[in-house]
């Protein structure tokens, strides 16, 4: 029933005849929900060979035996001037506007050397992988020693279409310099496995800090960082 009333709202949206030049794919769009309110952010539609984003909201409606469909915006005519006011109209009451564009850490790819001398390897996808179509970034351990991290994987671009939001939400976190994502463990003091990370780079220089506090709780303010230079770029 869901996937009905998502793909009717959205074939009215969409202004194509998407089953012969547009493709919604809310598999790989991220859906909240609460209560009667559905948002999908960052829906990717692919028409003709090329891909837009949309975010969508949009509220369901109840009716006494439990049919569910899409909340209406009903219009009637103005009686001051009948003339000149359409006639009554319906219409869903459904919200779609351009995604926001990804804003791009200055991230490069290659190996990097920390200033304890740990390796690591730094690779990414200039295309959206993951993450409601934020461009997806892995750091790796490389070689033997005591490494502050064994990896970790971060979305570059807008905080409100991170995969993360809710979790930085909760936190307090509002921030737009770094880009947010998670560790895989390590061996360093606050860059435990799971542990909220924000990264940033500056020239050659790449910067993770940790906003891990305590055991399993996270914080608005970074507790540990550690930097690595670019040695060599893939």
């Amino acid at each position: 029933m869901r996937t009905l009333i998502l793909a009717t709202a959205l074939t009215a949206q969409i202004g194509f005849a998407w089953a012969q030049t547009a493709t919604p794919r809310l598999q790989d769009a991220d859906i909240e929900a609460h209560g009667g309110h559905l948002s999908i952010v960052r829906l990717p539609i692919d028409i003709n060979g090329k891909t837009v984003y949309r975010d969508i909201t949009l509220d369901l409606k109840v009716d006494a035996n439990g049919n569910v469909s899409i909340a209406t915006d009903v219009k009637q005519p103005n009686p001051a001037a009948p003339n000149q006011v359409a006639p009554t109209s319906i219409s869903p009451m459904i919200v779609s506007k351009p995604s926001l564009p990804a804003v791009a850490q200055n991230f490069h790819a290659g190996t990097y050397r920390a200033m304890d001398g740990a390796v690591y390897h730094v690779a990414g996808h200039g295309t959206p992988m993951f993450g409601g179509g934020l461009p997806e970034w892995q750091i790796a351990a490389l070689g033997s020693g005591n490494h502050v991290l064994d990896g970790a994987t971060w979305y570059d671009g807008p905080i409100d279409q991170n995969p993360l939001r809710r979790r930085l939400r909760n936190a307090g976190i509002t921030s737009q310099a770094l880009a947010w994502g998670t560790s895989d463990g390590g061996g360093g003091v606050g860059y435990d496995s799971g542990s909220l990370l924000g990264v940033t780079a500056v020239g050659s220089t790449l910067t993770i800090y940790s906003f891990h506090k305590g055991c399993c709780s996270d914080t608005d303010q970074a507790a540990h960082a550690f930097s690595l230079e670019l040695i060599s770029p893939d």
